[in-house]
């Protein structure tokens, strides 16, 4: 068993402190978003790359696209051709589909009302 030490204020004195020794573990209860995040690092995802059911290609603002392609080929960042594709094959590219399913990260980009799938946006 391993050791750590800890500083156990005195209710009764705020400047007295003790220190003692206690067991250390390795044991944790993960509630929430801690659990969340623990579980989606255990599987090597990302919280953007969590896919969102029930929204389809068709749900994406055509004007987000519109703009997001015009200011990629301004940027000259991505391959003018690649920005000539379908949108499917333009959200594969960028790694926002996984299966029929899109990512919380295009949900964010592209959707008109992402706060309606996704808490805080």
């Amino acid at each position: 068993m391993s050791w750590r030490r800890t500083r156990i204020r005195s209710a009764t004195k705020a400047s007295t402190t003790t220190v003692a020794a206690v067991p250390s573990s390795t044991k944790q209860e993960l509630r929430g978003a801690a659990l969340d995040k623990f579980l989606l690092r255990k599987q090597g995802k990302h919280w953007d790359g969590v896919p969102v059911p029930g929204i389809t290609l068709a749900d994406l603002a055509p004007e987000a696209l519109a703009l997001f392609r015009q200011r990629a080929a301004r940027s000259g960042r991505v391959d003018a051709q690649v920005l000539e594709d379908s949108i499917e094959a333009l959200l594969e590219n960028l790694h926002l589909l996984e299966g029929e399913y899109l990512k919380r990260a295009a949900v964010l980009l592209f959707h008109p009302r992402p706060e309606k799938y996704i808490t805080g946006a």
